[in-house]
């Protein structure tokens, strides 16, 4: 059958070089033309021709060689193409594809650039990001992390009594003055096997084990269980989950003020209780500028246990309804409350 490695194709078309392209970017893995998409063998008429063309076009338009081969099932020939990984990015005519799953996938922009420092044996957070030093990250940041990472006991307080620059290179985050630094499933992993639980491997393994020594990492592939488990403890449906592989989205349903849970709640019974919600949020974020007028927009989300991009969006909908005004940068300046936080 039809899976990660193996693809099967009625008859020849050269757009299907960019399926062979894939496979060498991936895992390697198997064309076979004269096949059907349910798997029976429908012959070739033109069998012996392609036998000869295809390890030319191949090599010509990609510079690699892949084993051709005539096969036989029931009387009719059909054309097997098997094409092993390679080292090095393999490109079609400038263009670079991926076998992920059972889809072929042209990579651009970040996922290309992921593509050359894996075959490398690079990670992106591995690349040095330009112009980018220590200094430039808010305090803030790295006074968290010392916080975070002796409370968790994962490090010890004389491991942290270090200036910043060091932290970022006791880390492994940092080549020489620069630091190093969107989800995709690898692509010898199938989507649907992620739900069954497989062994998890960092995607950005020097970053994670930055976030696992502060301890806001609790455990590798865990993520997944926790979040069913977190549902069935609170008596709500299990989440749904829909993974392609480069996208992942989860569903979760939610009780609406008759304790029923339902897709609708989140549209209708809920939109009450948010309006006076939103207020009174609006209301503390005010509270705390008020009270210290330099606090962060880090240390507003800490404080009220939330995203710093929550905030964020508050605070950006205050200044808009000219609530607050920002004076000065964000590293030195300072909030002017206009409304008092009683008003």
């Amino acid at each position: 059958m039809e899976s990660q490695n193996v693809e099967w194709k009625q008859s020849w078309r050269d757009e299907y070089l960019k399926w062979i392209c894939g496979f060498a970017n991936a895992q390697g893995g198997r064309l076979e033309i004269g096949r059907s998409d349910k798997g029976v063998v429908v012959g070739l008429p033109n069998a012996k021709k392609l036998l000869e063309e295809l390890p030319n076009k191949i090599r010509t338009t990609m510079g690699i060689v892949a084993d051709v081969n005539l096969a036989r099932e029931n009387g009719l020939e059909y054309i097997v193409i098997d094409v092993m990984a390679h080292m090095n990015a393999i490109s079609y005519r400038g263009r670079h594809y991926l076998r992920s799953g059972s889809t072929n996938q042209e990579l651009t922009g970040f996922a290309l650039d992921e593509l050359i420092f894996r075959k490398y044996g690079r990670t992106w957070d591995s690349a040095p990001v330009l112009r980018v030093k220590a200094s430039d990250f808010y305090n803030d940041a790295f006074d968290i992390f010392r916080k975070k990472a002796v409370t968790s006991d994962r490090l010890k307080p004389k491991d942290v009594e270090i200036n910043n620059a060091a932290i970022l290179n006791a880390l492994k985050l940092t080549e020489g003055n620069y630091i190093y630094n969107n989800c995709q499933i690898p692509p010898d992993i199938e989507p649907k096997s992620i739900l069954s639980g497989i062994r998890s491997i960092p995607h950005n393994p020097l970053l994670a084990g930055g976030f696992f020594r502060s301890g806001q990492i609790e455990a590798w592939g865990r993520g997944i269980e926790k979040m069913k488990n977190g549902c069935l403890a609170d008596g709500l449906p299990l989440p749904e989950f829909d993974i392609q592989p480069s996208m992942f989205s989860i569903t979760f349903k939610i009780r609406n003020n008759d304790g029923e849970t339902n897709d609708t709640s989140v549209k209708g019974d809920v939109k009450g209780d948010v309006k006076g919600d939103v207020k009174t949020f609006k209301m503390k974020i005010i509270g705390l500028m008020f009270e210290d007028p330099h606090v962060s927009i880090l240390q507003i989300a800490n404080t009220l246990k939330t995203t710093k991009r929550r905030i964020e969006r508050q605070v950006n909908m205050l200044k808009e309804e000219g609530n607050i005004e920002r004076i000065g940068a964000d590293k030195n300046g300072y909030w002017v409350v206009k409304n008092h936080p009683e008003s």
